[in-house]
């Protein structure tokens, strides 16, 4: 699993996103979820999610008020599918964040919830600080595994996408 914490600065929202789930974190995630205040028919349908282990399923919980959301992706059986568990996990965030302030969701604000920094064709960064602190720790963390050498390229790729953009 990897987690990922990103802040959006003109809605003071904080988004944590959990990615590549399987069932072994269901307790980690429920209590992040209950954190944020996720009760009843929510917490439970959410624990039926999660425990259940099926691919290509995804969840997000948005607590209005204090405008934090907890995104989760589980594991995905192909690259296709993992856009898709994205794109539409992503959808339910910019609805929220749509409803709380009253953004048309027909609009051009709504469109623009979907970030600021297009990485690549799956990557769009909200928020280039936080991204850097959450590759960095990631990459920290697991740098002797192989599995994270992607992780390593999308920082590559994200110093060279920044350095032009500053051209």
């Amino acid at each position: 699993m990897i987690v990922q914490d990103f802040y959006i600065p003109k809605y003071d929202w904080i988004v944590k996103v959990y990615y590549a789930v399987t069932t072994y974190w269901t307790s980690d995630i429920l209590c992040a979820l209950h954190r944020i205040g996720c009760r009843g028919e929510d917490f439970k349908q959410a624990y039926r999610n999660l425990s259940s282990g099926v691919l290509n399923t995804g969840l997000t919980y948005s607590n209005f008020e204090d405008r934090e959301t907890v995104m989760v992706i589980a594991l995905t059986s192909s690259p296709g599918e993992f856009q898709n568990s994205w794109d539409h996990e992503k959808g339910h965030l910019c609805r929220h964040i749509s409803q709380v302030f009253n953004i048309d969701p027909y609009g051009e604000e709504a469109q623009y919830l979907s970030g600021e920094f297009q990485l690549d064709k799956c990557a769009k960064i909200l928020d280039c600080g936080k991204f850097l602190d959450s590759m960095i720790s990631v990459i920290s963390r697991n740098w002797e595994n192989p599995t994270f050498h992607p992780s390593i390229d999308q920082l590559r790729l994200f110093k060279e996408k920044i350095g032009k953009a500053a051209e």
